[in-house]
């Protein structure tokens, strides 16, 4: 919230929570009722809204935390603030009482907890390239094995195995397409695989080519029979992928062949 012209303020509670679906532990200086408490506990877990208009009482109540916290030297002002806090959260409480708040239970459930975490798998190469096990997967989401199994295969139609080596090669594909010089060295690892006889095995398990062949694919020089070369790839929903391996001078070459979950990939040379 505005404090005043250039300044912001910002009020962060950590109540413990890393995932969706682990209790909120508020600090012990809150006095709300137990069903107060509770209360603010659902509303806040079960909307995702980011922004709510606040009336006049709540700008203030913020705004006084604002200058407490200038007014501060050496924790002079704790029990000022963690007065103001509870006052906050009291006029937050009425504020969504009033407002009559949409919740969806699921927001706070264990198959968002994992649905996140499969997010984060898909999005950040360093997770992929961790060395998961299946236990520390569920265990991240803080369910048993077998639990964290069936969510994953309601999210994703894939097994936990299945889905991070779906990632693992969609993301070395990507980069030997990006990359004109790369090694199996250079891509294997960093994606994932242990070994680069492994990568270069599942590789192409799911594509049909060597890591090699692919990359040589996208970056050999053109020598067709046509003056241009065209490349797009599509989204595959029927589990079948699409490549066109450079084995042959043809003006086009286009090869077929199964590799659940992954993108299809059609070029033409």
């Amino acid at each position: 919230m505005h404090g005043g012209a250039g300044r912001l303020h910002w009020l962060i509670l950590d109540v413990g929570v890393r995932r969706p679906n682990q209790p909120w532990k508020w600090p012990a200086w809150l006095v709300l009722t137990k069903p107060d408490r509770e209360r603010l506990t659902t509303m806040l877990r079960q909307n995702e809204k980011p922004v709510w208009h606040a009336g006049a009482e709540l700008r203030g109540c913020f705004q006084r935390i604002g200058q407490a916290v200038e007014l501060d030297r050496d924790g002079s002002s704790v029990s000022r603030l963690a007065a103001l806090i509870n006052e906050l959260l009291v006029l937050v409480l009425e504020m969504f009482s009033l407002q009559r708040i949409a919740l969806d239970e699921s927001l706070s459930g264990s198959r968002r907890t994992v649905e996140l975490l499969l997010g984060e798998l898909r999005d950040d190469l360093s997770q992929l390239a961790r060395p998961w096990a299946l236990g520390d997967l569920a265990e991240r989401c803080g369910l048993g094995p077998t639990r964290f199994v069936q969510l994953c295969k309601q999210l994703t139609n894939m097994t936990p195995t299945q889905y991070l080596t779906h990632h693992r090669v969609e993301a070395a594909s990507r980069m030997l397409r990006q990359q004109a010089d790369a090694t199996i060295a250079d891509v294997g690892r960093p994606c994932g695989f242990a070994s680069g006889q492994y990568f270069a095995t599942v590789f192409r398990r799911h594509l049909g080519q060597s890591p090699t062949e692919w990359g040589f694919c996208f970056h050999r020089p053109f020598s067709g029979s046509t003056s241009a070369s065209h490349a797009f790839s599509v989204q595959a929903s029927d589990a079948i992928t699409i490549y066109a391996p450079l084995l042959t001078r043809s003006p086009v070459g286009l090869s077929i062949a199964r590799a659940p979950f992954l993108s299809c990939s059609i070029r033409f040379f």
